[in-house]
């Protein structure tokens, strides 16, 4: 249909949210409390599986009312080898976490000894290293440059909107890297977790607090559906002092377009199982301030400098409401 997008480009974004760089969390799966090795890497416990979305969405409109014997959602096939696909991954990774006590990693030859014997153990930990070292550098020259394709805006959204998470230490030093990592904003909204888990300045991981991210980190791996950006969780409001950086003001997330009926929460029963699928979005409680604050943000985002630019007096009722 002449002026909608195609649906081309939007499989392309949905592309880019279900398979973002770093969208999966990671921890150390072999940590010593007592005594922590210096170069443990971080690694992933678990992979990916696109069915995660699925079940979800099965298990939304199952809890919203939306299944019934007369509109039954039965247990497929599908369904069954997903089960058995959790259960495999989560044996797996425990194979892999006993298969790295077996060895001394702090005497060099058991270390070329297991490397020799078992190279997928350090081949996936490397592989974590060089994809958070691409994405820092390609987001480095974003911000340098600027956006020079397509690519580079989905990238920022997913930045934006917390679905890509980038290192927050230095990737040389898993320790440090790990520990900013689990203090990290965007990370404990991404995991779930608060300071009160895993502490907060500069000061060492404790047993405790490693314990913590990682159960975070592993109940993110074993479960991660694509969930809608609701209101509040969406785009940043862009940088006025500085446009030529890509980078968005912090804390002004919003969806749009201006004034639109945007999807509030991530339940997709709530979200998509109403009468004309949204009619359900407005009965959350917080439904109607959530929405006046998602149109005041993306008033302002849709400004040429923001309402604290030129006109200091300017205010969000100014823009929506001129003649008052």
């Amino acid at each position: 249909m002449a002026g909608a997008p195609k649906r081309s480009q939007i499989y392309r974004l949905a592309n880019a949210s279900e398979n973002a760089p770093s969208e999966q969390p990671y921890g150390l799966a072999n940590y010593n409390p007592e005594n922590p090795r210096g170069n443990e890497f971080p690694v992933r416990f678990l992979p990916t599986d696109d069915y995660d979305t699925d079940w979800k969405i099965k298990d939304d409109l199952d809890k919203s009312g939306n299944i019934s014997s007369s509109r039954p959602l039965p247990i497929t096939e599908r369904d069954i080898s997903y089960i058995k696909r959790k259960r495999n991954d989560e044996e797996f990774a425990a194979f892999q976490t006993w298969i790295g006590t077996k060895y001394d990693l702090t005497d060099p030859a058991q270390q070329q000894m297991f490397k020799s014997i078992y190279p997928a153990y350090f081949e996936q930990r490397e592989a974590l290293i060089n994809e958070q070292i691409d994405i820092t550098s390609r987001y480095a020259k974003i911000r340098l440059n600027g956006a020079s394709s397509e690519e580079d805006l989905m990238l920022q959204w997913e930045i934006e909107t917390g679905r890509t998470i980038l290192p927050q230490g230095p990737v040389w030093d898993p320790q440090t890297w790990i520990k900013n990592q689990a203090r990290d904003a965007a990370t404990q909204q991404r995991l779930g977790l608060t300071e009160a888990q895993v502490g907060a300045g500069n000061g060492e991981l404790t047993g405790m607090q490693m314990v913590n991210y990682n159960k975070a980190v592993y109940k993110a791996g074993i479960f991660s559906p694509l969930k809608p950006v609701s209101i509040g969780k969406g785009g940043l409001e862009p940088n006025f002092n500085n446009r030529a950086d890509i980078v968005g003001t912090p804390n002004t997330n919003y969806v749009g377009p201006l004034g639109g009926f945007q999807p509030s929460g991530t339940d997709y029963g709530v979200q998509y199982g109403g009468r004309n699928l949204v009619d359900r979005r407005s009965r959350a409680p917080t439904f109607a301030a959530r929405t006046t604050e998602n149109i005041a943000r993306a008033a302002t985002a849709n400004t040429r400098y923001g309402l604290a630019g030129p006109n200091p007096a300017m205010n969000i009722n100014n823009l929506l409401n001129p003649e008052q």
